[in-house]
C-alpha cells in the first residue's frame, strides 16, 4: 500500500515546493526567474518563468508599465522570445550539447512569460549554463532558481540558484565509491605441536656376534652327526648286513 502512494505523494510535494518558491518571489522580486527541469524516461522538459518586463529585456524590447498594453507587446516580440528561450540554458549531457526539439512561449497569469522546451532524454545527468542571465545582468541582479527533478526515480536532484557571476550547475550523478571490506571470516590458525615420540622406520642392524657363533656351531654339529651316521652304516654293512 505504501509503494502505491509513492509517486502521487512525490508529485504533490514537488508541486507544493514549486508554488512555495515561485509565487512569493514573483509578487515581491522582479528579478527572480523560476526554472524547473523534469527528467523523464524519453525526454527532458524545461520550464522557465519570469515577469513580463524581464522577458522584454531579454528580447531587447521596451518595458511596459501598463498591464493592458503587455499582451500586444508580447505578440510583437514572440519570435524573439522563442529565440531567447532556446538560448537561455545551455544544456550538456554525456553525449555533448543538447538542442531543444520544441519551444513554446506563452503569456500566463499576471502576464508572466513562460518558456516551455523539450530536450532529448538525458538519464545520465546534465550540466547547465544559464547563459541568458548575462544580458539581463546589465539591468539588475537577475537570477534563477533551478529545480531539477528525476521523474523516473521520484527524487529531487538539486535546487541551486544561478546568477550571471555563477551561471553553471552540474547534475551528473557521482560514481559510487567502493570501500573493500573483508567479508570472509578469518581462518583460525591451527598450531600443531611437535611430535613427542616421532615414529621412525627401523634401521637394519647387523647380527650380534653371539648369534653368529651359535649358527656356526650348529652347522659343525650337524656335519659331525652326518659323518658318524655314514661310518656306522658302512660298518654295519661290512659286519654282515650284506
Amino acid at each position: 500500500m505504501r509503494s502505491s502512494f509513492k509517486f502521487p505523494l512525490f508529485a504533490f510535494s514537488l508541486s507544493a515546493l514549486v508554488i512555495f518558491f515561485s509565487l512569493p518571489a514573483f509578487a515581491h522580486d522582479p528579478y527572480e526567474i523560476t526554472s524547473t527541469i523534469r527528467i523523464e524516461t524519453n525526454r527532458t522538459l524545461v520550464e522557465i518563468e519570469m515577469e513580463f518586463n524581464g522577458a522584454m529585456l531579454l528580447a531587447g524590447g521596451p518595458r511596459s508599465q501598463k498591464p493592458e498594453d503587455q499582451p500586444a507587446l508580447f505578440q510583437s516580440k514572440l519570435s524573439e522570445l522563442q529565440h531567447q528561450a532556446g538560448q537561455f540554458f545551455e544544456i550538456t549531457g554525456v553525449a555533448g550539447s543538447l538542442s531543444a526539439s520544441s519551444t513554446n512561449v506563452t503569456l500566463g497569469n499576471e502576464n508572466h512569460v513562460k518558456f516551455s522546451l523539450e530536450y532529448p532524454a538525458t538519464r545520465s545527468g546534465l550540466k547547465l549554463n544559464a547563459a541568458g542571465l548575462k544580458s539581463l545582468s546589465e539591468h539588475g541582479p537577475f537570477g534563477t532558481t533551478v529545480t531539477v527533478l528525476d521523474m523516473v526515480n521520484s527524487k529531487v536532484l538539486g535546487q541551486p540558484v544561478l546568477f550571471a557571476s555563477n551561471p553553471t550547475a552540474d547534475f551528473t550523478p557521482q560514481p559510487a565509491t567502493f570501500t573493500p571490506t573483508n567479508t570472509l571470516a578469518a581462518i583460525p590458525q591451527i598450531n600443531i605441536p611437535p611430535a613427542t615420540n616421532p615414529i621412525t622406520a627401523p634401521t637394519p642392524t647387523s647380527p650380534k656376534p653371539a648369534k653368529v657363533r651359535e649358527s656356526v656351531w650348529n652347522f659343525v654339529i650337524l656335519g659331525l652327526y652326518g659323518a658318524i651316521l655314514v661310518v656306522l652304516l658302512r660298518r654295519w654293512r661290512a659286519a654282515g648286513g650284506q
